[in-house]
Order: C-alpha cells, then structure tokens, then sequence
C-alpha cells in the first residue's frame, strides 16, 4: 500500500510557537506553570505538556502564583486585564495571525464600523476578537447567517483564522452583495489554506484519506469535511489506534493529512501504522527485522564498525584490531540505549514509534546494553592501557552529562543546561572513541598523530549527522531543549552550519588526498560520502521538511556510515 503524506502536515507556525513558548517556559520557571484553558486543541499534545509539568487552569479559579500562558487562540481584552490582575506572571502566546485580525478589529471598531465575524461561534478565538469591539459584533457561520445578518452602519467582514475558504467566498459573495461597501479581510491563515487546497488534492488522487488531529480542533474536522465531499473514504482519527486494518484492505494509495494543532509524532504514528498494514511474506519480515535493527540503535554500532574501518585507513591502518571494531560499536550501542530514555509520564498514544519501542523493550535493552558495555571495557583493556583510560573517561562524560553540579541559583547547574552541549558532547564522545581506537590498535603511526587525524572528520561528520537528526525531531514536534544547536540557533541557521561543517570536513579530507599524506584512498572515500549529504541539506533550505518517521530517518542518516566502509572496501580490491 502507497502512502502520500501531505507537505503541510503537522505544528502550524502559531501552533509551534505557542508549545516552544509554553516549554521554554517551563525550562526556565522555578514556580508552577500554567495555560489559560487548553494551549492548542489536541488532546495528545496537552498531555504531553502534562507531562512536561505545565497544567491547564481555570479562568474562574486561577491560582495564587505562577506563570500563565495565553494559548494561541488569543483573549478579549477584558480578560486580559483580569488575568494580569491576579498576580501571576503574564506570557502572550497568541498567534500573530490572531494578533493581526485583534488590531483590524480595534482599529475599524474605533473609526466606527461593525464588525461582522465568520466563523463557529463557541471557538475561544473567535469570542476573543469579539472583545476587542467596541461597535456591534454579529458572528455567522453559514451562507444562511450571511442573509439574515442585519447591521446597522458601516461594517467589516474578517474571518476566524482557521475558518472554511470555501463558505468564506460563498459568504463573502453574499455580504458583497447585501452591502457593496463592506470591508473584507481575508483573515484566514494562510497554512490552514494551504491545508485544505492539499487535503483535496491527496483525496482526489488516492483511494481513501486519513485526517489525523483532534476531533474537537476546528481545522482538522474540515479537513476531513473536505475529503468526504470528494467522495473518497476518509478517516478522522487521533491516534493510531483508531485504524482499522480491515478498512484498508482493498486500498492501494491511501494520501494521509493532519491538523495545524496535530503534533508531528502523532502523525509518525499513524503512518509506522499504515506501513505495517498489509506486510506479508519475506519482504514483510524484512522489514520487521530492519525496523528493530533501527529502533534499538543495533543499526548505527553496526555502521560504527564500517566507520571505523574507513577512519583506520586515514592514519594507514586500514585493518584495525578487531578488538577496536568491537569496542567502538558497543560504546555506541551502550551510550545511545542508557542516553535514550521514553519519557516519562507520557501516555503509550503519545509517544513515537521509536519511544514506544524503547519502552516496551526496555528491560531487554538495558541488559543488552550492560552486556555490550562488559565487552567494551572488555576490548579496550585487551587494547592498551591507554584506550582503557581514554574509555573510562568517555563513559564518565556521559554518565555525569544530566548530573546536577552546581547549586539552584547557578543558571547552568548541568553540563546539559549548558547551549549546544548535547550536539557538541555526542560529536566528542565519538572522536574520542573511534579516533583513540583506530590510533592505540596499529603500529604503523604514533598513538597522538593518529587520533588527531582522525578525530577532526569524526567530529565534523557526527556533529552534522547530529543536527540532521535534531531537525528530525524538530519537524516532527518532539521538544528539544536548548542543549541542541538547531533550537539555539533556529532551524535556517542550523542548515547552514550544517552545510559549512560539510564544507570544512570536504576541504580537510581533498588537502590530505593531495599531500598524499595517507596510504590508501580512504579521504577520497570520505569525500563521495559528503556528496549527497550537501544536497540534502540544500533541499531542506529550499523547502519544508515532510514528516518522516524515525526508522526511515534513521536509515538514512546512518546509510553514510555504511557507504564509508564500503566503498573503502572496494578501493582495497580495485
């Protein structure tokens, strides 16, 4: 079965801004923090921020002290003033396409007009521009509430920003005619358009729809309002257990669309779902074989063997001590099975496939991950007493990495509190270890010279797998904090420095080829990885990146690794 994915799907701007706001927030306060009513209109993504330590509260029981956050849809005025009135600590999460309709409606309220609002009139967004008039406020949602609307003056028509683009024209038709004056604000988001126009494009080519997002969320029901008009069999579900195998038996295209308000790993959900839909056979097993292989990190200390063969020719060790292989790749499995934890207080609905998997196996990982920490302690002591101590003190890193140092009054009481350290500290742990492996395992170059070779495109290498995956998870809506580069510097940033970091490990690697310095063609090797890397991170610059989900990214992230070992090991035949 084919699955399409929508461009569009996942966290709009607002949407993603306001949980960014509301969990830095949380990062960042001592005291309690809380929303004014639901943040956004997903269920999952409420709990999440449950989870996180951030409650919903009442706005006729507020509490004594803390920090309120105003969600997206924005408040009136009055309760504005109410909430800052009550002694808590004010945060405005409102979305600026909200804002922009906020301040038409004040300005055109003052200079006399009413305002004619199109929309569902119980939406929080909608009663919030409300109380930002000052003339006669009348609020319709249908081509028939357009006809009986009756103001008495001058008016102006602007639109809930997530309101139907179609019923708007239809309404906006009508108004124009009953009032060939009127002012018309075409309010509604340009996402949310961008949404609609797709989801009936995906239905009209595939055999049926899935519209994943809250069944309260007024954008996401219209989506699926849009699929069934289309005649094709669509499903408004939340989460991926609402999927019925049996519904898509006879389906060869299934085109898959979600919410502004739908978080990304719910929608990786929903498609982990669907791929397993229907796999049967040899291929299916394969696939349930390559899925574990990822989801347990087996699959990247896989690529670290292959890895370190290709580093091993650049310090003219092109077979390094199998000890050395070993050691690497079970460090790696070790660190990325303890370092990678499911969150916790997180509902099994909420997590991703690669969390659930995680918790479901998790008994089963950390015994596997103690017994390949033995074999590493194991294979660097066969090594040299060097590579035991370098080890040690790479474990020690990472053990301490979410320790608490410092006292509460310091600002960054963790390593982890410190900006990028997450990003900076994976790149070094791998350099150390596969550079220090590589370097004590061969004769043929001192230990330092070796390691100092080495651990430069190591570093470099890892550092950009490392904020290709951030990304990832950025695109996907799981929250990552500060000690990760893509959040401190923004995404675009993020890219470039990507770009550049692959740019620098390409110059080091073509001046070492022409020195000549090493024995074999292991830089050049090097080099025809970096290729593709470059345009995949010219393609993320030039347009958003689609949902993907773990396993498919993780697959493709770590293939570099592979590629690397391999084709150093056809220059060692050709």
């Amino acid at each position: 079965m084919k699955i399409e994915l929508a461009k569009t799907a996942g966290f709009c701007m607002g949407v993603r801004r306001a949980m960014d706001l509301a969990l830095e927030t949380a990062r960042q306060k001592d005291g309690p923090v809380f929303t004014q009513g639901p943040l956004i209109h997903n269920t999952q993504a409420t709990d999440f921020l449950r989870s996180r330590g951030i409650k919903i509260a009442d706005e006729n029981n507020l509490p004594a002290a803390g920090t309120l956050i105003i969600r997206a849809h924005g408040v009136s005025p009055a309760l504005y003033q109410k909430l800052a009135e009550s002694g808590l600590e004010i945060i405005d999460a409102t979305c600026p396409h909200v804002v922009a309709s906020q301040k038409r409606i004040q300005k055109y309220s003052a200079e006399g007009y009413e305002i004619i609002l199109a929309g569902d009139p119980n939406h929080p967004e909608m009663q919030g521009l409300a109380g930002h008039a000052t003339t006669p406020v009348y609020q319709i949602s249908s081509v028939e509430d357009a006809q009986n609307v009756h103001p008495a003056g001058k008016v102006i028509l602007i639109a809930q920003t997530t309101f139907h683009q179609k019923l708007y024209a239809e309404i906006t038709d009508v108004l124009k005619q009953r009032f060939p004056d009127i002012v018309v604000f075409n309010s509604i988001c340009n996402a949310t358009e961008e949404r609609q126009n797709e989801a009936r494009h995906l239905a009209e080519g595939a055999d049926a729809l899935v519209v994943v997002g809250g069944k309260h969320s007024a954008n996401t029901t219209r989506l699926a309002e849009i699929g069934r008009q289309t005649g094709k069999p669509t499903f408004h579900i939340e989460t991926s257990e609402e999927l019925n195998p049996d519904d898509f038996k006879h389906i060869h295209t299934v085109a898959v669309t979600a919410g502004a308000s739908t978080p990304g790993w719910i929608t990786e959900q929903v498609i982990s779902r669907l791929s397993c839909i229907n796999e049967q056979g040899a291929s299916g097993r394969v696939k349930m074989c390559l899925r574990w292989l990822v989801q347990s990190y087996a699959f990247t200390a896989i690529g670290t063997i292959f890895l370190t063969l290709a580093i091993g020719a650049m310090v003219k060790n092109p077979f390094p001590r199998w000890f050395a292989l070993v050691m690497t790749a079970t460090y790696v499995f070790t660190a990325y099975v303890f370092n990678r934890k499911s969150p916790a207080n997180v509902p099994q609905e909420n997590l991703s496939p690669t969390d659930r998997f995680l918790r479901k196996n998790r008994f089963t990982l950390k015994l596997a991950a103690t017994l390949s920490l033995a074999i590493c302690l194991l294979c660097a002591w066969q090594l040299s007493q060097n590579a035991l101590e370098g080890l040690a003190i790479a474990c020690a890193g990472a053990i301490i990495y979410s320790i608490r140092i410092l006292p509460h009054r310091f600002r960054y009481r963790r390593i982890k509190d410190l900006p990028a350290s997450k990003d900076l500290f994976v790149a070094a742990a791998w350099a150390c270890v596969l550079s220090g492996a590589v370097a004590v395992s061969g004769e043929q170059a001192s230990e330092w010279e070796g390691m100092l070779l080495s651990a430069i495109p190591v570093f470099i290498l890892i550092l950009s797998r490392t904020i290709l995956l951030d990304l990832h998870d950025i695109d996907g809506d799981r929250m990552i904090g500060r000690e990760t580069l893509p959040v401190l510097l923004g995404k675009q940033n993020a890219l470039r420095l990507a770009f550049g970091l692959e740019t620098i490990l390409f110059l080091y690697l073509a001046t070492l080829y022409l020195l000549r310095y090493t024995m074999i063609r292991s830089d050049f090797t090097l080099l025809l990885c970096i290729l593709p890397v470059w345009g995949v991170i010219l393609l993320l610059r030039a347009r958003p990146v689609r949902v993907m989900s773990d396993i498919r990214n993780l697959v493709w992230t770590d293939t570099r690794l592979y590629l690397a070992g391999l084709i150093w090991l056809l220059g060692i035949f050709l």
